[in-house]
């Protein structure tokens, strides 16, 4: 079955021509910041390319009821708001179209193919600008009674009162937080985030400050996650997540938390993200063929 799968983000649009589960072929243009429409015209771009397309599958930003493809809050893009972006699309391409949030998106490749493959009860956690997350409980993707589990994000992680988004638990640790943070620290706005594990590495001090006071928040919402939801396995995407000092240095934090307590405490395991940077263009496509009742698994 012929798809177009797309990871639609705050900057780019990824996207992949799909036969079952095999990427043909992909690329990413930019996401529009101006309106649906422009957007829309974005998206017929990459689907003109393409002959005998089926249907789209979209792994979207921001809270969403898939039931009725409704888009109750966009994240990054505003003009999704409250858009009956399921009706809207198919009305557009004329073609069936299947939508899920991102981190939803990313678990659902892990359940099938990766890291929480056989796990009953494990999340996902991808950083990047915030914190995406998702939840595998009882061998199922939890939505939540308002589509809004694992909104990590916007954790208080400070008085709200006082520091207002600031003290939201992604501006303290995402990995784009935590380079903004190094910036201020180190005096650099060249600065990015390959950059700036190159100075962890180094031994820089004011570097290693900065990973150490990320990595303990971090390391302090994974364990608080862990406590409310009994997890067996926690796996951390994202980009950041490619690099075995960050990962290794995470690990060690967390286990910190864990040798504090008096009694011991039940540990989830912490995993790498296998689906890579196209985890969220797989999940999006099963969860495409799972709507179309097709399995492509079975048939390859």
């Amino acid at each position: 079955m012929k798809i177009i799968a797309f990871d639609v983000g705050g900057t780019f649009i990824k996207w992949a021509f799909m036969n079952d589960l095999e990427i043909m072929e992909k690329g990413k243009v930019p996401t529009p910041k101006t309106c649906f429409e422009d957007y829309l015209n974005t998206l017929q771009g990459v689907v003109e390319k393409f002959e005998g397309i089926e249907g789209l599958a979209f792994s979207l930003p921001g809270t969403i009821d898939k039931k009725t493809g409704l888009i109750i809050q966009g994240g990054a893009l505003e003009y999704n708001h409250g858009r009956e972006y399921k009706k809207e699309t198919e009305a557009y391409f004329h073609l069936p179209v299947t939508l899920e949030n991102d981190s939803k998106c990313a678990t659902i490749c892990e359940h099938e193919m990766g890291e929480l493959k056989g796990i009953d009860n494990g999340a996902v956690i991808v950083l990047g600008t915030g914190l995406g997350c998702s939840f595998i409980l009882n061998g199922q993707v939890y939505d939540g009674t308002y589509n809004r589990a694992g909104e990590i994000s916007i954790l208080l992680e400070g008085d709200f009162f006082k520091e207002g988004f600031g003290a939201l638990l992604a501006t303290k640790c995402s990995s784009v937080s935590m380079v903004e943070i190094a910036k201020k620290a180190l005096g650099d706005n060249t600065l990015d985030g390959i950059r700036f594990m190159e100075l962890v590495a180094q031994g820089d001090e004011k570097a290693n400050e900065v990973l150490d006071g990320c990595l303990k928040v971090l390391a302090k919402a994974i364990f608080n996650i862990q406590i409310i939801n009994d997890l067996e396995r926690i796996v951390i995407g994202g980009g950041i997540s490619d690099n075995e000092l960050y990962m290794n240095r995470l690990k060690e934090t967390l286990t910190e938390y864990y040798e504090a307590f008096p009694f011991p405490i039940p540990r989830a395991q912490i995993y790498k993200a296998q689906g890579g940077n196209d985890a969220n263009i797989m999940g999006a496509a099963m969860t495409f063929f799972k709507a179309m009742h097709y399995s492509p698994l079975s048939q390859k």
